[in-house]
């Protein structure tokens, strides 16, 4: 039963994909590059107009009150955040992009028909590429937080002590380079993902950092509230209670294991069980339908 749906919900991806891939005129590069910008910069300033909505407007009312700070957005200081993020995407985001398509062609990925995969190919890529992104990302944050780094690069993401969603890409170009592009586009480079894969993770990837950036915690959603401390320069605490301050006053306790990674790893140990029990169900389900096949 299992085996059957899972085939029936690959069959009904290999054909909206198809479609999507007929609509590109089945080339590559216009899926590969064209598309992967609409998806990527559209659901940026698709979620960001919503958010900015309720920051600029107040509207809807209702929604305002899940705003962590509370404090009212300064439209100025938005429009300059937004243009920053608009010379981000043309400038860095659009020649990566450009790059990551041409590598992912040298590395024999997929972009049409072929290689859609199943469940199981599709749980171990996310969660590898989920691994190489709480990496790379955490390591290049914390290496942004060295003082001279943090004074010359970092300080200006933390221009803003109550952060909006935008702001996920207002920052120096470096960063956005090292901390924002490259930890996102890396890992379904590296697992050789499936273009359709690879969109969902684009996906996942932009709705929560703009969450984590938002400024909101709406019901059922994840919390950005420690981003917020963060940004608010407060001393967070970490899995075993040492303290560090990414303030910019740069006065830091050395910690054990820092907040993003204690999330990060079980992000990853989540990703992994999802792993083990889609391999458990379907080993399952193949056994059944073996011994249906025999009787």
């Amino acid at each position: 039963m299992l085996v059957t749906v899972m085939q029936s919900c690959k069959m009904f991806i290999t054909s909206l994909w198809g479609t999507l891939y007929q609509l590109c005129g089945e080339d590559d590069y216009v899926i590969g590059l064209y598309g992967s910008l609409a998806l990527t910069i559209g659901l940026f300033f698709g979620i960001n107009l919503f958010y900015g909505m309720v920051d600029l407007m107040g509207r809807p009312a209702f929604l305002y009150k899940y705003k962590i700070q509370g404090e009212h957005v300064d439209p100025e200081k938005y429009k300059s955040a937004v243009i920053r993020a608009i010379l981000n995407l043309a400038f860095i985001n659009v020649p990566i992009a450009v790059l990551a398509y041409h590598v992912a062609v040298w590395r024999g990925v997929s972009f049409g028909y072929d290689g859609i995969p199943d469940l199981f190919t599709a749980v171990w890529q996310l969660a590898t590429i989920v691994v190489i992104e709480e990496v790379c990302f955490y390591y290049s944050h914390r290496l942004l937080h060295h003082p001279f780094l943090y004074k010359h690069v970092h300080k200006t993401h933390h221009e803003w002590t109550a952060p909006v969603g935008v702001v996920s890409i207002y920052a120096h170009p470096l960063e956005h380079i090292i901390s924002n592009t490259v930890p996102i586009i890396l890992g379904p480079l590296v697992v050789n993902a499936h273009l359709s894969l690879t969109w969902l993770w684009y996906t996942i990837a932009i709705v929560n950092t703009l969450t984590v950036h938002s400024g909101y915690h709406f019901p059922f959603l994840i919390s950005p509230e420690a981003h917020d401390f963060h940004h608010l320069n407060i001393l967070k605490l970490s899995f075993f209670f040492y303290c560090c301050n990414y303030g910019s006053d740069m006065s830091r306790v050395p910690i054990t294991i820092p907040t993003h990674l204690v999330t990060g790893l079980l992000t990853i140990l989540e990703c992994w069980v999802y792993l083990i029990i889609s391999m458990v169900l379907m080993k399952h389900s193949r056994r059944q339908l073996l011994t249906r096949d025999i009787v």
